[in-house]
């Protein structure tokens, strides 16, 4: 039988630091678990909230209802066919072990989005990307759970909708399927994307490539352990064809890539160029090196968070036009 844990402090489980209290909280470890935490919040007329790594959240002070955090651990080869394997991540595998755990077994894929924190389970949500990746290219399926039908689902990369920073998982299926693990096809061969600018010119093994991307990574964004952020805290913008030639009329050096539905624009640049790179609001701090990425060193709470953020994009939005749109997911 599960305990939930009563007024639990959630300050160390989001990576921003906010300070955050769940009314009920409590981690499963399998579906048996699973099935009874959602029993007794039934039971007991109580709303269910997600938290899986915590590093792209915003926690309320007060989170009302039980905060349920899937901790279902466990790696394994699904099967081998010719130069292709497909291996299954449980939901609260940490992602950036995974990774290193695929490239060392000496299958290929993911080694441009080493060291993205996180949970395995997190990642099709979000549909992680970095340098040139994203999981979408890499994602075969995903297993959850009904919470409406008691039973488990597998559902296609496809039946996933996966788009920039988004899937179904943030839609429709939001408040009725938890995701239990993620199934991913990946490569014998090492066939690396250097089509990123920062990797141009890498002549690299896996392990190399892997060590590129994490260095690149350590050298721009902060550790969370030592100063709390959520990584990206906005998206890149997507702007049509008309708008950005109106852009590039006033700032033809303004950094830009194509995309399926228009032209990404880069929002650390439109965030330097307004002159908030490094800059403090009201103690939350854009870092230095990476103007994507909103610090809090002093552990403010949400709102003020919310409020530098809304600074930020009004400065944007000003200067260019162009509206920012926030990456992390508000909880409670």
């Amino acid at each position: 039988m599960i305990s939930p844990l009563a007024h639990h402090n959630l300050q160390s489980l989001n990576s921003l630091g906010c300070p955050s209290v769940a009314e009920y909280f409590c981690a499963v470890t399998s579906q048996t678990e699973l099935k009874d935490a959602l029993a007794w919040a039934k039971q007991q007329g109580l709303a269910l909230n997600l938290l899986a790594g915590g590093s792209n959240v915003l926690c309320a002070p007060f989170i009302p209802g039980l905060t349920l955090q899937p901790a279902f651990l466990g790696r394994r080869l699904i099967k081998q066919e010719a130069e292709q394997v497909w291996v299954e991540l449980a939901a609260g595998e940490p992602w950036h072990p995974a990774v290193l755990w695929c490239t060392q077994q000496g299958w290929h894929g993911l080694e441009n989005l080493a060291l993205i924190p996180g949970t395995a389970g997190a990642a099709p949500i979000q549909n992680i990307g970095a340098y040139g990746v994203e999981l979408a290219q890499l994602l075969e399926e995903v297993v959850c759970f009904n919470r409406h039908t008691q039973a488990l689902e597998t559902l296609s990369a496809a039946q996933c909708a996966l788009a920039y920073r988004d899937s179904i998982f943030k839609h429709s299926l939001r408040h009725s399927h938890i995701i239990l693990a993620i199934r991913l096809r990946l490569s014998l061969r090492f066939n690396p994307n250097l089509s990123y600018p920062a990797l141009h010119g890498v002549n690299a093994s896996a392990e190399e490539l892997l060590n590129h991307v994490i260095q690149l990574r350590q050298s721009k964004l902060p550790d969370p352990a030592l100063l709390p952020n959520a990584g990206s805290f906005f998206k890149n913008p997507i702007v049509t064809a008309e708008h950005l030639a109106q852009l590039l009329a006033g700032h033809p050096n303004m950094p830009h890539y194509s995309a399926p539905h228009g032209h990404k624009l880069a929002a650390a640049w439109l965030i330097e160029q307004a002159g908030c790179k490094g800059q403090s609001f009201a103690g939350v701090v854009v870092h230095p090196k990476q103007a994507l990425v909103l610090t809090n060193p002093n552990h403010l709470p949400r709102t003020r968070i919310l409020d530098a953020a809304e600074a930020i994009a009004e400065q944007v939005q000003v200067q260019f036009g162009v509206e920012l749109e926030i990456e992390p997911q508000l909880l409670g």
